[in-house]
């Protein structure tokens, strides 16, 4: 919101009197649209004022949508986390490809390594719980993101521990993190249900099978490393062979680089795999 505020100070400064507002669907659909509705009241407010506060916007919000703007803007913190620059100028969306790539490539993980993605997406779900009560009309909605910041509390940091212990030679602690994989497929069941009912809610049913096609992947890959994992650590596999490779910036940038921690990556191919030859 803020710059669109900015945008709509420049356009106001220069004389344009008409401005268009657009939600973006592309690469599968997955932010719900009504997760837009504060960036519209806001475009509506610069209507009626010359440069409307964040509370009036929010009072207006309130008032015409029913909503509550501070929980709506809890949403932003999904990939606003640590190593992304304050309001996230550059667009990075880590909770796309942490929810998405394979624990056991991790094409990810170098720019997370050392960053407590886990906790922040834990705390994140806590805050999320109290948001229905607050905004009775979009119980699904939050309940869906709450599901969302479940999964990413313990999978975002799933795959630097695994390739931290496999390095390690610590088969007991994989033992451990196969159980967490495990646990891990579960929640994906959980979030899978909670996005049926939203995206259900919201649209025709066209188009939700990217969806469960995505969510069936990230199961099965889970699944394949628990299995992965707890036959290197009782012996029937001398070594997992994704986890020999070295771990690489997907971005392909320097080790000494002088940039924010995280990257973007919108699509869903180049996330869950490293070998999309022609794309998935």
């Amino acid at each position: 919101m803020i710059s669109t505020e900015a945008g709509l100070a420049a356009c106001k400064q220069a004389g344009i009197r008409e401005v268009l507002c657009t939600a973006w669907g592309d690469n599968g659909g997955e932010t719900n649209l009504f997760t837009a509705l504060p960036v519209l009241q806001q475009y509506a407010e610069h209507m009626y004022h010359a440069a409307p506060t964040t509370d009036e916007i929010a009072q207006r919000f309130a008032a015409c949508c029913g909503g509550n703007a501070a929980d709506f803007a809890l949403l932003r913190l999904f990939d606003e986390t640590p190593g992304v620059p304050k309001n996230n100028p550059n667009w990075m969306n880590p909770s796309k490809y942490l929810l998405y790539q394979d624990v056991l490539n991790g094409l990810f993980d170098r720019h997370i390594a050392g960053l407590p993605m886990n906790a922040w997406y834990s705390d994140l779900a806590e805050k999320l719980a109290a948001a229905p009560a607050r905004n009775p009309g979009y119980g699904d909605l939050f309940g869906f993101y709450q599901a969302l910041a479940q999964m990413l509390a313990i999978k975002a940091e799933l795959g630097v521990q695994i390739h931290a212990a496999y390095q390690a030679g610590e088969k007991d602690r994989l033992l451990q993190l196969a159980a967490l994989c495990r646990d891990g497929a579960l929640r994906v069941d959980a979030l899978a249900a909670a996005w049926d009912t939203l995206w259900h809610k919201t649209y025709k049913a066209l188009g939700y099978e990217v969806i469960d096609m995505r969510l069936g992947a990230l199961k099965a890959r889970l699944s394949y490393a628990t299995k992965q994992l707890t036959r290197y650590a009782d012996g029937t596999l001398a070594e997992i062979e994704e986890l020999q490779e070295p771990q690489l910036y997907f971005d392909g940038r320097a080790d000494d680089a002088d940039c924010p921690a995280m990257t973007a990556c919108s699509l869903w191919d180049r996330i869950v795999s490293a070998n999309p030859v022609s794309a998935i």
